[in-house]
């Protein structure tokens, strides 16, 4: 984490990249090998804290191994505040019957944010964001009835917000 700020970051930026390997121990169905990465990157386009532009992507994949699973928790759930706002959870990705999320083994997100304050101590804020992503692959497909089971393919999908405003 290379931020000036955690709670109010104008520069710098942040990355992480994580991997964990589910063997089969007393849950005898699962066994996966799950990896992503996460990178924000801000930077300052007027004055030091005016308007400030963040970026930030993330992207994940599961590998299931010898023919088990991944438990449903561990499975993307691309949609919702804290991916792709403007969607519900799980939205953009493998869904059951239009709005029940199965999650998916792959997933992409992207989010711009133009940042810029609206009282002079900092307490409010107002953003303009884009967001977009996609979920997609999940393991319930051989599974499922293909007439119940909906964007299980590579959909981008986005949602741009003008005006928003955030008290902190």
């Amino acid at each position: 984490d290379w931020r000036n700020g955690a709670a109010y970051p104008t520069n710098g930026y942040q990355w992480s990249w994580t991997s964990r390997l589910a063997m089969p121990g007393h849950i005898k169905f699962f066994n996966y090998f799950k990896t992503d990465f996460d990178i924000s990157w801000y930077t300052p386009l007027i004055g030091e804290d005016t308007l400030v532009l963040c970026l930030h992507g993330h992207a994940g994949l599961i590998k299931t191994l010898k023919n088990k699973n991944a438990p449903w928790i561990e499975l993307f759930h691309v949609g919702g505040p804290a991916s792709v706002r403007g969607y519900n959870y799980g939205q953009i990705g493998p869904t059951w019957k239009e709005d029940n999320s199965l999650g998916a083994l792959k997933m992409l997100i992207f989010n711009a944010e133009l940042i810029f304050p609206i009282a002079a101590d900092r307490s409010m804020r107002g953003i303009v964001f884009y967001d977009g992503g996609a979920g997609w692959d999940t393991p319930l497909a051989n599974e499922m009835s293909p007439k119940n089971l909906s964007n299980n393919n590579f959909f981008y999908r986005f949602h741009v917000v003008i005006k928003n405003i955030f008290i902190f």
